[in-house]
């Protein structure tokens, strides 16, 4: 991973391993970024402070990272063993998981007042024009009430939900 100011200037590598790393995101304070990596041999979570340092496992097993929760102590994931794939988990940073959901997707992001998340539920990226029994929906998950919300019903596939942090709105592609 390589860290480079937003106006531009010198790059800044803060990992270094045999393995690969991907989808690094900062923590809702920007002091630390939480990120994927294989360089156990299976796709972990990983954090490592912003300015650089020593990255660290948060979890041994094998998640995804698909958004923080607003705490900044836990992060939203997906879990990729079988019977797990997509359903949405809370990890916290400081060890420890839970289940959240039965059956969840990708590209999801949680309110800012942590109470839902929503996401894509089928659809794949490379079929953007897909008609059919597998298209791609938006869909949201109340946590504390634990019941879903089918958002869209259209005949094209929407996905990269995410929440304004400003506002109520919802936005996505």
């Amino acid at each position: 991973l390589w860290i480079v100011p937003f106006e531009g200037g010198e790059a800044k590598r803060l990992t270094v391993s045999d393995g690969t790393e991907w989808s690094p995101m900062f923590s809702p304070d920007g002091k630390t970024i939480a990120f994927n990596t294989n360089r156990d041999g299976w796709t972990a979570l990983y954090q490592i402070p912003a300015e650089g340092g020593i990255a660290t496992a948060i979890t041994k097993e094998s998640f995804s990272i698909v958004d923080w929760f607003p705490n900044g102590k836990d992060i939203l994931a997906t879990n990729s063993e079988p019977g797990f794939s997509n359903k949405f988990f809370k990890v916290a940073l400081k060890g420890g998981f839970e289940e959240l959901t039965k059956f969840g997707g990708y590209y999801a992001s949680v309110s800012s007042n942590a109470e839902k998340i929503i996401f894509a539920y089928r659809g794949k990226p490379y079929r953007e024009s897909y008609k059919g029994s597998t298209n791609g929906e938006l869909w949201e998950y109340d946590i504390s009430g634990k019941n879903y919300n089918r958002l869209t019903k259209t005949a094209f596939t929407e996905r990269y939900p995410v929440y304004s942090h400003q506002n109520d709105c919802v936005y996505f592609g």
